[in-house]
């Protein structure tokens, strides 16, 4: 009942001039889980045709008009995953995700896959080493192998 409340909300795409876009969405004012060559990826990224957004200010209807419109979404793991909620049936998403990052245990956390499939959205996830076994811990992001997951979701028919 939740879900379809949240889906049937309106979304105000005026308040965003995003059509069809490329977005990264990354983590600004987090305080742990520190994505540590964040502006290596936010280059090659850009080199893609991605808009990088921190998003922890955006409105409900900024949000939601953001993700409605996006062809390509690539994230970091976090509460802003959530959106995909009012994403496009033909969205690719990419989630970019550290292979611990909770305390409670050593295992990943897959809700946006879960929630990708019950959307049925083309998704994948690059998991990513952290620098130590300490939960929360800073990660870094494989760019070669993020390259590789890019080519794959784009190559992933409509």
């Amino acid at each position: 009942e939740t879900m379809k409340l949240a889906l049937s909300l309106p979304i105000k795409n005026e308040h965003l001039p995003h059509k069809k876009s490329k977005i990264f969405i990354f983590r600004d004012k987090a305080a742990r889980r520190l994505m540590i060559n964040q502006q290596d990826v936010k280059n090659l990224l850009s080199k893609r045709g991605y808009e990088s957004l921190a998003i922890e200010s955006f409105s409900y209807e900024e949000c939601a008009s953001l993700f409605n419109s996006a062809e390509e979404v690539v994230f970091e793991h976090g509460a802003s995953g959530i959106w995909i909620l009012f994403t496009n049936p033909d969205v690719k998403i990419l989630e970019i995700l550290p292979e611990r990052n909770h305390e409670s245990s050593g295992e990943m956390s897959n809700y946006y896959f879960w929630l990708s499939c019950f959307l049925k959205r083309k998704f994948r996830y690059l998991v990513c080493k952290n620098k130590s076994l300490k939960p929360w811990a800073e990660y870094e992001v494989n760019l070669t192998e993020l390259n590789s997951q890019l080519d794959i979701l784009k190559s992933q028919s409509d």
